[in-house]
């Protein structure tokens, strides 16, 4: 009988802590929602405002030396097209 009590006070003291450690995780994540929503926020305005201060910039930069290549190309392709 002795055993059968003490089987049921480990259970129960294991039952226990593990919904302490799930409340605590719970707490946590409460806890740091709305950090997360704070920085994926900022990171959001920071791409928003990267997107046209850099990146367009340097898609220009790159892309206006490909357009005669590009349109050359073109041309090219639609005589050979024409042309057999």
């Amino acid at each position: 009988m002795e055993i059968v009590i003490a089987l049921l006070i480990v259970i129960f003291l294991f039952a226990a802590i593990k919904l302490a450690v799930w409340i605590l995780k719970a707490g946590v994540f409460i806890i740091t929602l709305p950090i997360k929503i704070i920085l994926g926020a900022i990171s959001v305005m920071v791409l928003l405002i990267l997107i046209p201060l850099v990146i367009l910039p340097v898609l220009l930069a790159v892309l206006i030396p490909l357009v005669p290549v590009i349109v050359i190309g073109l041309v090219i392709i639609l005589l050979l097209k024409f042309a057999f």
